[in-house]
């Protein structure tokens, strides 16, 4: 049995490690899924938008890329 304890701590390891990356990917995708960028109307031209305040969609973005980057250099990421 102790022949085996090795392999089996390296597979519960991968296991745990792999729901880990996928659950911070299904976070990005759920943010991802339901964002919105903020347009206005362009003074009082109605065929003219310009982007609003969109401060918190831009931390997100940042903050997405760096999880993924995360996700893409893991070991225990699968191919």
């Amino acid at each position: 049995m102790d022949e085996y304890r090795a392999k089996l701590q390296d597979i519960a390891v991968r296991a745990i490690k792999e729901t880990e990356l996928e659950k911070m990917l299904s976070n990005v995708m759920g943010f991802w899924n339901v964002a919105f960028l903020t347009i206005t109307p362009y003074k009082d031209k109605m065929d003219f938008y310009i982007l609003g305040n969109n401060e918190e969609l831009i931390t997100r973005l940042d903050d997405s890329l760096e999880t993924i980057s995360s996700i893409l250099s893991s070991r225990y990421r699968r191919l």
